[in-house]
């Protein structure tokens, strides 16, 4: 930990500025997109993650933490966990940003190979449970799947079994997306109970954006304060060692220029896509009720009462 230990919630810096060259979380290739509006949410996270540390006596027992930023895809995860750790550097404080992206079992491609073949497994199970899979479906899927258009809602009206067909694809796939069978919260359970036991290092996952290649570091933890996990399921139940977690509201449909201009995806085709992000959108909207802060697209904090009613209002259902 470093010694200065000078920041309190009345004497804290936010920086003008930010450098061209503001480090990112460790996932290898990845990149950030900085926007005003991301800052300004920064700006209103910081001095509340502050004002929580004093109430914890944190300043007066300084331990190790372990931060959860959390959210549907390409709400700005990644941004903000990056410009916080710059504003703790600023006020003498030292953080690292763990990607949890890079904790799937399977390298990019088998992993979207196992998405895609859960996603059709649980079609075909839908289709021969309801009674509507016969030779004639199973000639029509072959052609759709084999030109990755069985996915296309569209087609719904030309051959009507395919809305059971991606109902039951879309059960499949959110049975997998967030599971223990998908991700390694072993591996990072294994990490976190290691910083807060003190270990001055430890082994992190390497597994880098867009290509098959996988590997591990050793990371020096001796001066750092706080981990901070960046992650969609940051707030999964299989998570242990969170000491603070941050969930930043949005929606799919409000987020998805974001990631698409962060070039995140290799995704077989936009409807596949929507899938995934609106699954993985209704998963990180599960147990919020004990969650320490929750962040408005517009940069409101809300409790969870609050939330609750403005999702309400805006018609949202969990459809996935």
């Amino acid at each position: 930990m470093s010694d200065s230990k000078r920041t309190r919630i009345t004497d804290f810096v936010i920086p003008s500025e930010l450098p061209e060259d503001l480090p990112a979380g460790d996932m290898p290739g990845d990149k950030i997109l900085i926007t005003p509006e991301l800052i300004k949410k920064s700006e209103i996270i910081f001095p509340v993650l502050l004002k929580w540390l004093e109430t914890t006596k944190w300043f007066d027992n300084p331990r190790k933490l372990v931060l959860s930023i959390f959210g549907g895809s390409g709400v700005g995860k990644s941004e903000i966990a990056a410009i916080l750790a710059y504003y703790l550097k600023v006020n003498d404080y030292y953080s690292y940003i763990l990607s949890g992206d890079n904790y799937p079992y399977h390298d990019n491609h088998y992993n979207n190979v196992e998405r895609l073949r859960c996603y059709r497994q649980g079609g075909l199970s839908e289709l021969v449970k309801t009674g509507l899979y016969d030779q004639q479906v199973r000639s029509i899927l072959e052609k759709l799947q084999k030109t990755e258009k069985d996915f296309d809602h569209t087609l719904v009206n030309e051959y009507p079994f395919l809305a059971t067909y991606q109902k039951g694809g879309r059960k499949g796939l959110r049975a997998f997306l967030g599971s223990e069978q998908e991700m390694e919260y072993s591996a990072i359970n294994r990490i976190t109970t290691a910083f807060k036991n003190g270990e001055k290092s430890a082994l992190l996952k390497r597994l880098r954006l867009h290509s098959d290649k996988v590997w591990y570091q050793e990371v020096n933890f001796s001066d750092i304060d706080i981990l901070m996990i960046e992650w969609v399921h940051g707030n999964s139940p299989h998570l242990e060692n969170i000491d603070y977690r941050i969930f930043l509201n949005s929606t799919p449909q409000e987020t998805w220029a974001h990631r698409r201009d962060r070039k995140r995806d290799d995704y077989v085709d936009d409807d596949y896509a929507t899938n995934i992000l609106g699954i993985e959108d209704a998963q990180t909207r599960e147990n919020l009720a004990n969650v320490d802060l929750i962040l408005t697209k517009q940069g409101e904090i809300i409790d969870y009462r609050q939330y609750l009613k403005i999702m309400e209002e805006a018609g949202y259902q969990d459809n996935w």
